[in-house]
């Protein structure tokens, strides 16, 4: 294990021995924590051939104080393919921030990931964070996500049954069994085209993907992939002619009444193919803010992304 000394703190790369250090720091901020196997699977990207990008700092007690991590992906600009990452999990202990510790960390899985060949890093910062990556670190801005919401007037018995723990799993036995008939084959990413830069989801990515529970839907002749959340939040659509886009929001709809669920939701970035279908029909607002960092001197502002590429999705 590479380890660094700082002044007051010591910094070590992310490994699978000290894993378990980024849930005691998530409690420290959160109070609870996802459990070591979620972030073991999610951590898991070798089918990129780079894994484990990510900083830790220690105080001099062995205290986990800060970390960053980026998630490596596959990216493609419609003919080539590189390798990119995604950052996530960045997180201070309240008893270490405002020595920083952010910029530290950073810097030095930024260092890690140029030395990786990843070619750059991209994320989504909330309102909180987003100073500290766009001003202390230097990322660029591409602007914003958009938040696209509808509610159906229907039978909402998905959140009744999932008030209770007795009763979700009432829910879910339904649930499967409407799963089972309609599942469907995972598809291309709707982002997926000439000229814009996005991510590849194959096979390999889906595996890495599966510490979130989601699940690719066929309803009529429309492949949806979505997760439950407060209703569902759908990460993409297969792409079909938008001229069929009366027939789609019919089936959109039946499918709400189907699972009992009344507000379905996405995130997607102007002049996309989700875009342009759900601004016909649902509500939108903006969402929080996209940026990305380059490791080299190429320009990728033509980053096509969606909610559905994010780490919590």
């Amino acid at each position: 294990m590479e380890i660094i000394d700082n002044k007051d703190y010591t910094f070590k790369r992310l490994d699978n021995s000290n894993l378990s250090d980024l849930i005691y720091l998530m409690k420290s901020v959160h109070g609870k924590a996802k459990s070591f196997d979620y972030f073991q699977k999610k951590y898991n990207t070798k089918y990129t051939s780079k894994e484990n990008i990510g900083y830790f700092a220690y105080d001099h007690k062995g205290e986990p104080a800060a970390f960053y991590g980026i998630f490596p992906c596959i990216m493609t600009n419609g003919k080539s393919q590189f390798i990119a990452g995604q950052t996530g999990d960045v997180i201070t202990n309240p008893n270490h921030q405002k020595k920083g510790l952010f910029y530290s960390v950073a810097k030095k899985t930024h260092d890690l990931a140029k030395e990786e060949g990843i070619q750059l890093t991209f994320g989504f910062p909330n309102s909180n964070s987003a100073p500290g990556f766009f001003k202390k670190l230097n990322w660029i801005k591409i602007g914003r996500l958009t938040l696209f919401e509808n509610s159906y007037k229907t039978l909402n018995f998905y959140n009744l049954l999932n008030k209770y723990k007795f009763s979700t799993p009432l829910y879910f036995f339904y649930f499967n069994i409407f799963y089972f008939f309609n599942k469907c084959t995972p598809f291309t990413s709707s982002n997926n085209i000439e000229n814009r830069i996005s991510v590849i989801r194959n096979g390999e990515y889906l595996v890495n993907k599966s510490y979130e529970k989601t699940y690719f839907v066929k309803i009529n002749k429309f492949k949806i992939w979505f997760k439950f959340g407060d209703g569902i939040l759908i990460g993409d659509i297969e792409k079909f002619d938008l001229e069929e886009s009366e027939t789609f929001f019919r089936s959109l709809k039946s499918f709400a009444n189907q699972i009992g669920i009344k507000k379905i939701k996405l995130e997607s970035m102007p002049n996309s193919f989700l875009f342009e279908l759900f601004k016909q029909k649902f509500n939108q607002n903006e969402s929080i803010e996209i940026g990305y960092l380059p490791f080299n001197d190429l320009d990728y502002s033509n980053l096509l992304l969606s909610g559905g590429d994010s780490d919590t999705f």
